[in-house]
């Protein structure tokens, strides 16, 4: 990949050290570890005018296992939001939170309001649609990755110019099934920025790079 990122920058790579005019060093070090994740979502029914409409679920949120936070904080209006947008023409909507295998103080303190924001009306009789829903978890295996580069370039004979090091991005990968529901959370950016990040470390390194050697083009990578 480096080699890549030097041609496309003007840069020439050479084999040998009397053919450069400065030496590239360096390493990328992966690290692998095995977790466990605690996913939230929500699990509804939804009576559209009487007849059984829809079963729908929600992803709420992704915590470490030993994270105490609450894992649908801001979801109640993420997810009557997009139920708005599946029913656009219903205006009114009775939400009845039912018992399930798992409790959130903030889901219930945002029920109400979140009903306001999302454009429904709440309902005490008859509504437009009437949506149950269970909140719910699920324990997921997960590989954290972990990248982390040193790069350093030095004239030839050994005078040091500069170098880099430090995280070039961390990022997991699932193991097993999920909610299918949830698979659109796991391609976002929010969980695929560490990939992103291994990817710009090279041209923060060139630009590096371009101080240092000023007009001077050809780099010696030991290993090209």
């Amino acid at each position: 990949m480096l080699t890549f990122e030097l041609e496309d920058a003007g840069f020439t790579p050479v084999n040998t050290e009397d053919k450069a005019d400065a030496i590239l060093s360096g390493k990328v070090t992966a690290r692998v570890t095995k977790a466990r994740r605690r996913l939230g979502f929500i699990r509804a029914n939804v009576v559209a005018r009487g007849k059984q409409a829809d079963s729908i679920g929600h992803c709420g949120r992704l915590a470490d296992l030993e994270n105490k936070g609450d894992l649908f904080d801001g979801t109640a209006r993420a997810f009557l939001k997009e139920l708005k947008a599946k029913y656009p023409s219903a205006n009114t909507v009775i939400v009845v939170h039912e018992a399930g295998p798992v409790a959130s103080t903030k889901f219930t303190e945002q029920l109400g309001k979140s009903i306001l924001e999302s454009g429904f009306t709440e309902a005490r009789g008859i509504a437009d649609l009437e949506v149950r829903i269970q909140l719910a978890s699920a324990d997921l295996d997960v590989k954290r990755h972990r990248i982390s580069v040193e790069l350093e370039m030095s004239r030839v004979g050994g005078r040091f110019l500069s170098s880099f090091e430090g995280g070039a991005g961390s990022w997991d990968e699932f193991d097993g099934i999920t909610p299918e529901w949830c698979q659109p959370l796991f391609e976002t950016e929010r969980y695929n920025e560490g990939k992103a990040e291994f990817y710009r470390v090279a041209p923060r390194f060139l630009r590096v790079m371009r101080r240092a050697l000023g007009q001077d083009k050809t780099v010696n990578l030991p290993h090209y």
